[in-house]
């Protein structure tokens, strides 16, 4: 057993792209801890290739199913603050649907519970408005006892110190679960009610988000260590991404753990400091002209020669 962990979660539907995601991290981060697979009601014959490759297996079985549509898969992500995983140091959690390029050993370095702050969704009020349509009460009732206006987080890249799993935490989670999953809160918001105010940020190099930070932007010019793809079209079933995703995919079967390939790339720190101020300038440009088009129109009318200079710096 080595000192960090790298976790990714899966049910029977998403093999390829568990194998996808591990082939990433060992090819293109040079992932030197052990790798597990939180393996959700998957059959066993489709775990062989995981084990056969070193790969730990954590099966996970439904502990809350949704009566609104709605798969019980992510709350599984839940076992990684049981008190097995203080085995480890430290935890970096991948979602599925991620392409990591380049080195994560920073996720490693954490004090604390980190994650990179969510664009969609930026304030803790919007990881919970959807509760508003369901039940307006319930809604009231959380602001009583959180602070609505406290940043929100994405739970796609988590990186935390096992110094934060206490006894109850994982049933902390699940009593929250099964208090508000009715009314639509899955994994994102319940982590997102539990580590209110005590999470520090990771840099948006961390995870990049296609659909809120990079939808408008041609692929070649979304950099960043690890690409996560929250919108609909994921890169498996999406023209600008499948040739990457496949690459990697194709790599998976070479994966041996006994002897690891240095990262692609590793980040500076100043690279990173420079990416988060280009995210934020890209961001306020894209909220500008698209989700506020009256400014960008104007802007394109007015002073056309800055519309353009803005545009081609950005995109």
């Amino acid at each position: 057993m080595k000192k960090d962990l790298l976790v990714t979660l899966a049910d029977k539907n998403y093999i390829d792209q568990a194998k996808q995601l591990f082939s990433s991290v060992y090819w293109n981060a040079g992932w030197k801890g052990d790798y597990m697979l939180l393996a959700h009601e998957i059959p066993d014959e489709k775990l062989m290739w995981f084990g056969e490759k070193g790969i730990l297996i954590k099966k996970c079985d439904s502990h809350l199913t949704y009566d609104f549509g709605r798969p019980s898969a992510p709350l599984s992500k839940f076992y990684i603050f049981t008190t097995e995983f203080k085995k480890w140091s430290n935890i970096a959690y991948l979602d599925s649907d991620i392409i990591v390029r380049a080195s994560i050993d920073n996720l490693t370095k954490v004090n604390n519970f980190a994650a990179v702050p969510d664009f969609g969704k930026p304030k803790l009020s919007d990881q919970l408005f959807g509760i508003i349509k369901r039940d307006k009460k319930i809604y009231d009732e959380l602001s009583e006892i959180y602070d609505y206006r406290e940043p929100s987080f994405n739970t796609g890249v988590l990186a935390f110190n096992t110094d934060v799993i206490k006894k109850d935490t994982f049933d902390c989670l699940n009593k929250l679960a099964g208090k508000y999953y009715q009314h639509g809160l899955v994994d994102q918001p319940i982590l997102n009610l539990y580590f209110c105010k005590q999470w520090e940020r990771l840099s948006y190099v961390f995870n990049v988000q296609v659909d809120f930070i990079t939808q408008a932007y041609k692929p070649k010019n979304v950099d960043g260590a690890i690409i996560h793809f929250t919108c609909k079209a994921k890169p498996w079933a999406s023209r600008k991404y499948y040739d990457e995703w496949k690459h990697n995919l194709d790599l998976a079967d070479k994966i041996d753990l006994s002897e690891i390939p240095p990262a692609k790339k590793k980040w500076t720190q100043n690279e990173i400091k420079k990416y988060n101020f280009s995210i934020h300038v890209k961001n306020i440009f894209y909220l500008l002209d698209k989700q506020i088009g009256r400014v960008g129109i104007f802007l394109k009318s007015h002073f056309p020669s800055l519309y353009k200079k803005l545009k081609k710096m950005i995109y």
